[in-house]
């Protein structure tokens, strides 16, 4: 299945399942978010930084719920299982050059990107377990009961628009030589 997906078309479903995700994530947030999983995961292969990062914060996003559920020991062990495999299998932090990333038309904005995208990685990854020990250890003031929920959801947010961002740059501006280049002949 995956070989009879064109590429282009794999970048053109992330963006999209952001938009459905948001459009009814009030309703059934839990069960939802997986429908986003299911094309990151697609180009698992491909993009394995960018979609190492992104299926971390998607899981981290329902750590409220988690908590309520009493399933915070299985989150840690299967986010720490998956970023070890994405690690170690993928190379996940080894292919973080430009061409990985498939910004080489941005690279002379930012020319430091792959350094930035690492430290932006790390920064994000220690920040969210501060963010999961924090909801764990510590209560919140009673003036503001769901302090630690709504930082986990704004956390989120900011890196899903992120990462909104970079598939839509990927889908829009990737050059029409390179979207001849995936075709699945």
């Amino acid at each position: 299945f995956v070989r009879a997906v064109p590429h282009h078309t794999k970048l053109c479903i992330c963006p999209c399942s952001y938009f459905q995700f948001n459009s009814v994530q009030v309703f059934v947030y839990s069960t939802f978010i997986l429908l986003i999983f299911r094309p990151v995961l697609l180009i698992l292969h491909e993009l394995p930084f960018m979609a190492t990062w992104f299926l971390l914060v998607s899981t981290f996003s329902m750590l409220p719920l988690l908590l309520k559920d009493g399933l915070l020991l299985p989150y840690i062990c299967t986010s720490l299982a998956f970023l070890l495999v994405t690690t170690k299998l993928l190379s996940a932090f080894e292919k973080v050059s430009v061409e990985d990333l498939l910004l080489q038309r941005w690279s002379t904005y930012i020319p430091q990107l792959p350094r930035v995208a690492k430290s932006a990685f790390r920064l994000s990854v220690i920040a969210m377990a501060t963010l999961s020990l924090i909801s764990v250890a510590l209560n919140p003031p009673p003036q503001l009961p769901h302090l630690f929920p709504v930082l986990v959801s704004l956390f989120s947010c900011i890196h899903f628009l992120m990462f909104l961002m970079y598939f839509n740059i990927l889908h829009l501006w990737e050059p029409v030589v390179q979207r001849q280049l995936w075709k699945v002949k």
